[in-house]
């Protein structure tokens, strides 16, 4: 059962909004309940040696005078056995413990490895009716099975090269679990309808069909709701430019029409269980219980969304408005600079090997200053309390190594002067070694992007994630610092990493934001018509389009 929430439009601003980094030139236009997990690794421990050591005891025949010795020769198998499985069961815990670990996301930690299918399962009923889905193609059939995904480290699987089809798959693999998990579906289109009719500011319903005098093309068809809205804009022309090409290479011959519900604001609106939605509302004040007269439960609807929170909302994830930018105004005319002999961005696809990546080295990495940086508005919410940006800045702002502050102060929030620092300019962004990205209204799209071609190391501190930071693992192209101890994980990074308490971790630093800023040039007109295609092939598989 879904929660479909309607947030009352007076919350934000009428304005042009995105995160609200225009300060910045940044706007130009995390949870699982883990819990059960542990508990349940805590209790195999506890049952597990009982049964390493009841073991049937050997079936011997002695005589008295050998009775005594055999007894101990048992004895001492006996032991040694029950040693031997205690060994065995110990080094196999530590292994579930270390895969619970790399699966687990924590708030803001979206980057920190894929929540588990098996605990997609349990948070969604629908997962009931879809048993056996350990792979992303289970029910899909053989036409969307996915290559095979390395399981070497997601950087230096990226930076080699060699299996740019697995990386693919692995880089967006929760977001496509998300389709894969609403098997057998129905959309009704009554209901989103209504949904739309309820917040037309809000929402818009298209069709993708096929053309009926031309069936080899297709069409993107607006059917009512939001017309023009700055943040989807930009979305919908990519879609009618490219949803021929989709069509021709993803869409089964028999296919003739589905409807989309795509929501043009921040915020998702497809509530799923989320346990902890209270401890995610004080870390962040747009995650809170809202009623309106918008709100409804109920199925047969289902949204498209530019951000979510891992295990509290269910929300399909298409592109952000900045991603479009990116890549016409950067790599575009990156590829054209790179013609004339000059390339502010390395192309990763040329490069052939690990070791050739670790020898790189950008100049003026050494020469930029070790402050940990933010600059950006008040934008999240008008409650001090609840608004992410102002919790960070104020643990940070007095602390040694960190360089933060707010431009500009927004959407209600109350003037704070003690924490406001002057903007950055175009520039000044390649003269960190790292920048702070911190959630606004939802996650802040474009400031990954400026970060990434800035060549710095993103730390992030996120609730929010997009179709394109849910692949950013912790510890691969970024790192992550959890919103309910911000402190004590910015210290800790400080130190051990960016100051180099512990050996050869500033050299992870460093290899982190070149995978970053390799990653964004791979982030190419290309990788958004393949994910949506495969987005939109497991969405049309799964879903049945019903009156």
């Amino acid at each position: 059962m879904h929660r479909f929430l309607f947030a009352p439009s007076s919350i934000f601003s009428d304005e042009k909004r995105g995160d609200g980094d225009d300060d910045d030139n940044l706007g130009k236009g995390k949870d699982t309940d883990t819990d059960e997990e542990v508990l349940l690794v805590v209790a195999a421990e506890k049952r597990g040696p009982k049964k390493a050591f009841v073991l049937s005891p050997p079936l011997t025949t002695t005589t008295k005078e050998s009775g005594g010795g055999a007894q101990s020769w048992i004895r001492t198998l006996f032991f040694v056995a029950a040693f031997l499985c205690f060994v065995l069961f110990y080094e196999e815990t530590l292994a579930v413990r270390k895969t619970l670990r790399a699966q687990l996301t924590t708030f803001g930690g979206g980057g920190r490895g894929a929540a588990s299918v098996a605990e997609d399962r349990r948070r969604s009923r629908r997962s009931a009716a879809v048993p056996g889905r350990d792979s992303p193609s289970s029910f899909l059939g053989a036409n969307i099975s996915s290559p095979h995904v390395s399981s070497a480290s997601l950087r230096r699987h990226f930076v080699s090269g060699e299996d740019r089809d697995g990386f693919f798959f692995r880089f967006f693999e929760k977001n496509f679990q998300d389709v894969e998990k609403f098997a057998n579906e129905k959309l009704s289109r009554e209901r989103m309808r209504a949904a739309v009719r309820r917040d037309s500011r809000k929402l818009a319903l298209y069709a993708l069909r096929r053309n009926t005098n031309n069936p080899s093309a297709f069409e993107w068809v607006r059917l009512e709701g939001q017309t023009q809205w700055w943040s989807t804009n930009d979305f919908h022309e990519f879609m009618r430019d490219k949803v021929t090409e989709i069509g021709q290479k993803y869409l089964p011959d028999d296919f003739k029409e589905m409807w989309f519900l795509i929501n043009c604001f921040d915020e998702p609106l497809m509530m799923g269980e989320c346990p902890k939605q209270q401890q995610l509302s004080n870390l962040h004040g747009v995650i809170q219980k809202r009623t309106s007269p918008f709100s409804f439960i109920g199925d047969g609807v289902v949204v498209w969304s530019m951000a979510k929170v891992d295990g509290c909302h269910d929300d399909f994830l298409f592109p952000f408005p900045d991603y479009f930018g990116h890549f016409k105004n950067y790599i575009r005319q990156d590829g054209e600079r790179k013609k004339g002999g000059a390339s502010s961005i390395l192309n990763a696809t040329e490069r052939s090997s690990w070791e050739q990546f670790q020898l790189r080295k950008d100049p003026s990495w050494d020469e930029r200053s070790n402050d940990i940086k933010f600059r950006g508005s008040s934008t999240g919410s008008s409650t001090p309390e609840t608004n992410l940006r102002n919790r960070v800045i104020k643990d940070l702002i007095n602390e040694p190594g960190f360089d933060v502050g707010f431009t500009e102060f927004i959407q209600g929030f109350p003037q704070a002067h003690h924490l406001a620092k002057p903007r950055m300019g175009d520039g000044d962004f390649g003269k960190n070694k790292v920048l702070l990205d911190i959630d606004g209204n939802s996650h802040s799209f474009n400031r990954q992007l400026v970060i990434a071609r800035a060549g710095s190391a993103m730390l992030r501190v996120n609730v929010f994630d997009d179709w394109f930071s849910r692949g950013l693992e912790d510890g691969e192209f970024s790192f992550t610092v959890n919103p309910e101890n911000v402190l004590a994980e910015a210290r800790a990074f400080r130190d051990d990493k960016l100051l180099g308490g512990k050996e050869g971790e500033l050299e992870d630093v460093r290899q982190s934001a070149m995978a970053l800023q390799d990653l964004a040039q791979w982030l190419d007109e290309s990788v958004g018509v393949r994910y949506m295609g495969e987005m939109i092939k497991r969405y049309v598989k799964a879903m049945t389009l019903v009156d």
